[in-house]
């Protein structure tokens, strides 16, 4: 069976904070360019409080410029809201309040996940017995497959 693609309908691309032209990256040096999934919150709530915007006051939706619609996706993407309700939710929001609303949706939504790895990287021997198991679990399959593959090469004549 071969795994289907799945794209979500928002935020499958979100674009640099300090550059809304540009994809995100993960490799991209800039300090404003990207939340990274482990930053603690201080450093996520400065990172958005950057973000660029454009030059008007407030959000419009039919003239937002590519930062405000890229700050709008990532609140869509983590919040899960309709089209609808993020326009009545954020049509006229200052642009440092809308800011604020990001990265308080972001933290919130990326702290279970920081306090999940914190839990599992202090405890060494739970990730090696999870690797271990894992291992242990296809090792035949694996093996199977190794054996059938050289049978019909002829390895096993």
């Amino acid at each position: 069976m071969v795994p289907g693609t799945s794209l979500p309908a928002v935020g499958a691309r979100i674009m640099g904070l300090d550059d809304p032209t540009q994809k995100m990256s993960k490799s991209e040096t800039a300090a404003n360019h990207a939340v990274a999934l482990l930053d603690p919150p201080d450093k996520i709530r400065k990172t958005i409080m950057r973000a660029t915007t454009d030059s008007k006051p407030a959000v419009e939706y039919e003239t937002a410029g590519p930062g405000i619609l890229n700050l709008l996706a990532i609140y869509q993407a983590f919040s899960g809201a309709g089209d609808d309700d993020m326009k009545q939710r954020f049509n006229g929001t200052r642009y440092g309040d809308l800011k604020k609303q990001v990265a308080d949706m972001m933290i919130s939504h990326l702290e279970p996940f920081q306090q999940r790895y914190r839990q599992i990287v202090s405890d060494p021997g739970y990730l090696d017995g999870v690797l271990r198991e894992g291992a242990e679990r296809v090792a035949p399959i694996a093996n199977g497959t190794v054996r059938l593959v050289k049978e019909r090469m002829g390895l096993y004549v």
